[in-house]
């Protein structure tokens, strides 16, 4: 059944049209020439294939450091022993480096113009087996209002309290009084906030916590131009 599969199914034709000579002589060109840090990266991502870990990795750099250079050695590694890899990417730029490659959209077709009730219809009826149906067998859903529901464990929840943001403030920032001058006082801890208007709002708690006169202090992305540039040159 699955030699059936792959024989009618055009995506998975063209992923193992690759040859793996080919590939393979590409790898080794490109490995050959990663940095340490790429190879680390390389090792960790090829032993959880390996392994079956079925994992999520997250690479995080600056532009130009060799994120599509790591995606290419891994890509040509996998195609080299003859299994399928699905190069996606969110931008047209990104798109045209990889080999094989297809848009997000494209590729898990999804929807351009997003409503409430957009899906990704992925390529299969049954949800268990359709991109992305794996989500709780695909019994997650139905009518969408735009205010999703989420079950949060209860040992996470602040119950019973008459001011929750002000708990939490003095959870996260114990004796904040007496160690606001401390500099590494606040490099380990942070509070996140999925909205900006709740950012707001710890934000303006917490200066009220301080002494002091609040001060603002405003910065410029443009040099000021004097009217006659003699004047701020010396003869």
């Amino acid at each position: 059944m699955e030699t059936i599969s792959r024989a009618t199914n055009s995506l998975m034709l063209e992923e193992l049209s690759y040859d793996t000579e080919t590939m393979n002589n590409e790898f080794n060109n490109l490995f050959d020439s990663l940095t340490d840090e790429q190879r680390g990266v390389y090792n960790e991502i090829m032993n959880a294939l390996v392994d079956k870990k079925g994992s999520v990795f997250f690479v995080y750099c600056y532009g130009g450091t060799g994120k599509i250079y790591l995606w290419k050695t891994i890509s040509a590694s996998i195609r080299s022993k003859g299994e399928v890899v699905l190069n996606v990417a969110s931008s047209g730029i990104a798109y045209l480096l990889l080999k094989g490659r297809r848009t997000t959209h494209s590729r898990f077709l999804i929807p351009i113009n997003l409503t409430e009730d957009s899906i990704c219809p992925g390529d299969s009826a049954n949800t268990s087996e359709a991109l992305f149906g794996d989500i709780s067998q695909g019994r997650l859903g139905g009518p969408n209002d735009g205010e999703p529901v989420i079950d949060i464990p209860d040992d996470l929840l602040i119950l019973n309290s008459v001011d929750p943001i002000g708990d939490l403030i003095s959870f996260v920032y114990p004796n904040i009084l007496d160690r606001f001058n401390e500099l590494t006082y606040f490099q380990d801890r942070a509070l996140l906030a999925p909205l900006n208007e709740v950012v707001q709002e710890i934000n303006e708690r917490m200066l009220t916590l301080f002494p002091g006169e609040e001060v603002e202090y405003l910065s410029s992305d443009s040099l000021a131009e004097c009217e006659d540039v003699s004047d701020a040159v010396d003869p």
